[in-house]
């Protein structure tokens, strides 16, 4: 596959060393996180957010840029994307968080409805206690969350921005958050990528091509529209060449489009019906869990990836503007790799935790 989305040159046989090398990097650190008890997974979190989040802070510092925009950092012998390894940490420590200003909120209700039937008691100082750590909490949350999403404004890189933004309000709508608060989200959200279109050029650009001209031949999306239109059910058309000829990031944007270039129809079907399947799966699970913790952390988890796969098929096929967004362990990118293989591995880790006994399909 590697092969297949980048040309056969010295570059390919590197590509094909790093992908060996990402692989077997992931795949033990999905095995050991998977292994790991509950307590020490959320210990592991907060000490490997801090860390990410600091970097995704020091990225418009120390950063280099790729094509105009500046999302990695460059060490010795390998570099990262910071936000995308944020992400597994964000939703553990987001439905903790989650849980905390939920149980806060019910406890403040209850304080109130106890000091209107006991009248000659005096709740005042226990409300406010109450209320000190519930906005505490809000506060700190909303301080937390706003320098992600600043830092990744900065970036630039909106498709990342609306993935936290979308996960965030998959774990508040789970969480069963009073509506108000849903709808308020909701209405905020919607305000970033208005903001994004009338401040970044590119990102306007990109929104005013898709919807208000027509695709253009020649452009990567109707190239790889084209290809994917010619490929056969079994694959091989133009040996598998055309693509990577005239898109020039074939092998992390538009792999699925050299995929079916490649091997046809049939198995870009199956390669679809596999990624989705493994998102069903854990919601179906899910519904088997009667912890509020594995229920939002996961429920995060498994948002991120539907939503990474869904806008990278979408952008293949032309449904959606291109967001140079990776397809979960199919496009190349060492970031992506770790990043999907960390998910992974807390959803084993979590889900093992407390197996119903008998597991309703």
């Amino acid at each position: 596959m590697a092969f297949s989305a980048y040309p056969y040159t010295s570059a390919g046989y590197k590509l094909i060393i790093k992908y060996a090398a990402y692989s077997s990097i992931s795949l033990l650190i999905l095995f050991i996180i998977s292994k790991m008890k509950k307590n020490n997974l959320i210990k592991l979190s907060y000490v490997l957010f801090f860390i990410f989040f600091i970097l995704l802070i020091l990225v418009p510092f120390i950063g280099f840029q790729i094509k105009g925009a500046s999302r990695w950092i460059h060490f010795p012998l390998f570099s990262l994307q910071p936000s995308e390894l944020l992400k597994p940490f964000f939703c553990i420590v987001s439905a903790i968080i989650i849980i905390q200003i939920k149980k806060l909120y019910q406890n403040l209700k209850d304080t109130k409805l106890q000091a209107l039937k006991n009248i000659n008691i005096n709740f005042t100082n226990k409300i406010k206690q109450i209320k000190i750590k519930l906005w505490t909490y809000i506060s700190l949350s909303i301080i937390t969350l706003g320098i992600i999403i600043f830092s990744i404004y900065r970036q630039p890189d909106m498709g990342m921005l609306m993935s936290f933004v979308v996960v965030l309000g998959i774990q508040i709508f789970v969480a069963k958050l009073n509506m108000k608060v849903v709808i308020t989200f909701m209405i905020i959200a919607l305000t970033f990528p208005i903001i994004g279109y009338y401040s970044l050029p590119h990102f306007k650009t990109r929104i005013d091509n898709f919807f208000f001209s027509e695709l253009k031949s020649n452009e990567q999306q109707g190239i790889a529209l084209h290809v994917i239109e010619k490929s056969s059910l079994t694959g091989g058309v133009n040996n598998g060449k055309l693509l990577k000829q005239y898109v020039p990031d074939v092998h992390t944007d538009f792999v699925f489009t050299a995929f079916c270039e490649s091997f046809g129809g049939i198995a870009g079907l199956l390669l679809i019906s596999v990624l989705f399947y493994f998102v069903i799966r854990i919601f179906r699970l899910l519904r088997n869990y009667d912890d509020e913790f594995i229920i939002i952390a996961c429920s995060g988890i498994a948002g991120f990836i539907a939503f990474q796969i869904m806008i990278n098929l979408m952008s293949n096929l032309a449904l959606f503007p291109p967001k140079g967004m990776t397809l979960p362990f199919i496009s190349y990118g060492g970031s992506s790799y770790l990043a999907s293989a960390i998910s992974v591995g807390v959803l084993f880790a979590l889900l093992r935790i407390d197996l119903p006994s008998e597991i309703k399909m």
